[in-house]
């Protein structure tokens, strides 16, 4: 008799193991489907610009790179965009190009005219632009020094 309370007794207990581990089971299969149709939701929002990217259109790839040139890791990516970027670097740079001739003709007419505010102003926009914050910020004192109000928004 004593036998038959213990089988009994395992058997109730396997009942129960297997009650709990098809319920694990069940939320197991569950966390998976919820996890693959958050993925394949995820995956139909890809932006245009990566579909531009693949297609070689050469104003989204210009967009691209300029853009990410002024992220700090831009030299860490180099070696492997190196030659796009060389395809593309005058478009690239283009902008950076223009600041430079700007900067130039500004630098000659700050020669024949030393106390211009506004060409002493102007030259800080362009090294700022150009991250150049020590050249930008001497120019910005050279040029409130002439006129203190210069650059500050009228309130």
């Amino acid at each position: 008799m004593p036998n038959k309370k213990k089988q009994k007794k395992g058997f109730v207990e396997d009942k129960m193991f297997m009650t709990i581990w098809h319920g694990v089971v069940g939320i197991s299969y569950g966390i998976v489907i919820i996890f693959v149709a958050i993925n394949i939701a995820a995956s139909q929002h890809v932006p245009r610009v990566f579909f531009d990217l693949a297609d070689g259109k050469k104003d989204a790839i210009v967009e691209f790179l300029t853009q990410a040139k002024e992220v700090p890791q831009f030299e860490n990516l180099f070696p492997e965009v190196h030659s796009v970027l060389l395809q593309n670097s005058e478009a690239v740079y283009k902008d950076s190009n223009n600041r430079q001739d700007q900067i130039e003709s500004l630098l000659s007419l700050l020669k024949s005219n030393p106390e211009s505010p506004e060409v002493l102003y102007s030259l800080h926009l362009l090294y700022s632009a150009e991250k150049n914050t020590e050249l930008s910020q001497m120019y910005l004192q050279q040029a409130r020094a002439i006129d203190p109000l210069i650059g500050r928004s009228s309130q």
